[in-house]
């Protein structure tokens, strides 16, 4: 099973927030009910690119700077905000 929350491959790419990430993943799991949404879809592109760096064992981008912007933190709390909105949205509307 992917956990965007331990795939190293996915946060070694340096080009996904790694915040934003773990905010992903907490919102992933607060959905309730079984079929598909957005979120689904986020993680399930995220899974087949995990498959993909795996399967073709392409190397690690080195000389990277991974450090966060303010941009990046504001883009985590939006990205944050919208997500818990949706997920509580069709929580309440699947009952």
């Amino acid at each position: 099973m992917f956990l965007v929350k331990e795939s190293a491959n996915i946060r070694d790419i340096g080009v996904f927030n790694n915040n934003s990430l773990d905010v992903l993943a907490l919102n992933w799991k607060r959905a309730e009910g079984v079929g598909n949404n957005q979120l689904d879809e986020v993680v399930s592109w995220l899974a087949s690119l995990d498959n993909f760096i795996q399967s073709k064992k392409l190397p690690k981008l080195d000389g990277i700077n991974l450090s966060n912007t303010l941009t990046d933190y504001y883009n985590t709390f939006e990205g944050a905000g919208y997500g818990a909105l949706y997920v509580l949205a069709r929580n309440v509307f699947k009952r």
